[in-house]
């Protein structure tokens, strides 16, 4: 084996233009290698071979085994498996015509076999950075248009803390943006009723505000069946909309949402509508009430405080839901209310489930393909007139 100092010396005594040239040799030569590599990669996964050594996952026994960080190993274990069902691109990329990052690339665009070999030649024209943003761009397009992106969003929501070492945490939250609006209002509802702290911007009285609202509801009858004067004002929900452009999304506090979205928000919450018009102006409209206190309580004792919802009954982020939806002048009455907690409301909104009947009798619920399901009704009891006087 040659000296490092002397193989130092001999790059360094070599004319640009030949060293140009074994760059850009010695790099195909590591595509090449590298396809043989991840090749063996996926062979082993599928042998599970990593198990034998008590290893989570075949990334984790790269992270191990050949010293790779776990988010690298994690993108070479998905680019090898994709290699498998890419035979055009693991043939340039065995040949050394397609680096690895252009093959990174190509696994994320490449969502059909038929459409394999244009992309190809798409690939060794342009440069990894552009094939970059173009899978960037496809991927975002399949998330907009993904059937499953409601539900998606939905499993996708997370809460966590990371605490410093000088005393101060993070709060990170990710979710539909519906629901972060939905909070956000009530965090700024709050703001609004309590005093101004002296010094102090609009984000430390928020997170004073959500602080508040936590304890009202963490606090002996603070639910959320207006059983308690603590309970903080529901919120007023503001979406804004263009008259000159009948088909933009809604925007509720700065965010947009879709149609589905709006329509749920005018369920369970104060609600008022400002519409630019084409002037510029704005005009806003009354802001809706929300469902009166009596009527809440008394639809949440009929309903026992769960999810009307077949099989459900969860009593954890329960929200009443109108049967007749607002939009179509659906009335704040107890017939027309319904508990369903947060998971299947949005199933209601985005799903497109519907509920048919009288909601002080059996219910019916009926998902897009026409299937029925009945819920069972002994679980509740009838409402009397005197609970509302």
């Amino acid at each position: 084996m040659l000296d490092q100092r002397e193989v130092a010396s001999s790059i360094a005594s070599r004319a640009t233009e030949r060293l140009e040239a074994e760059v850009q040799s010695t790099a195909a030569l590591l595509a090449a290698t590298t396809c043989q590599w991840l090749l063996m990669i996926a062979e082993l996964d599928r042998r599970e071979a990593w198990a034998s050594w008590e290893c989570r996952s075949m990334a984790h026994w790269l992270t191990w085994k050949c010293a790779v960080s776990l988010r690298t190993a994690r993108d070479h274990v998905r680019v090898a498996r994709e290699l498998e069902r890419l035979p055009r691109v693991r043939k340039e990329f065995a040949a050394g015509r397609l680096s690895y990052s252009k093959v990174r690339a190509l696994t994320r665009i490449v969502s059909a076999p038929e459409v394999e070999s244009d992309l190809v030649e798409l690939a060794l024209a342009a440069t990894a950075s552009q094939l970059d943003t173009i899978a960037a761009g496809c991927q975002r397009v399949r998330r907009i248009n993904d059937p499953e992106r409601e539900q998606r969003n939905h499993d996708e929501r997370r809460l966590s803390v990371v605490l410093d070492e000088d005393g101060n945490g993070t709060l990170t939250m990710r979710g539909p943006v519906d629901l972060l609006a939905e909070l956000m209002s009530a965090v700024d509802a709050v703001v609004k009723r309590c005093e101004a702290n002296d010094g102090e911007g609009i984000e430390a009285r928020r997170f004073d505000a959500m602080v508040e609202l936590g304890r009202l509801r963490a606090a002996p009858g603070g639910g959320a069946d207006g059983d308690t004067h603590a309970e903080p004002p529901a919120a007023t929900i503001v979406v804004r909309k263009d008259s000159s452009r009948p088909d933009a999304p809604a925007i509720a506090h700065g965010w947009p949402i879709s149609r589905a979205a709006f329509e749920r928000l005018r369920c369970d919450a104060k609600f008022a509508v400002e519409r630019i018009r084409d002037d510029g102006g704005i005009e806003r409209t009354p802001t809706t009430e929300a469902i009166p206190r009596r009527v809440r309580r008394a639809v949440r004792n009929r309903d026992l405080g769960g999810c009307r919802w077949p099989g459900c009954g969860a009593r954890a982020s329960v929200q009443l839901h109108h049967i007749v939806s607002r939009a179509r002048s659906g009335p704040n009455s107890i017939a027309n209310l319904v508990s369903l907690c947060h998971f299947h409301h949005r199933a209601v909104h985005h799903r497109g489930w519907q509920i048919r009947g009288d909601a002080n009798g059996a219910l019916t619920f009926i998902d897009r393909g026409g299937r029925q399901a009945d819920e069972r009704t002994y679980r509740r009891r009838a409402v009397h007139p005197h609970e509302l006087e």
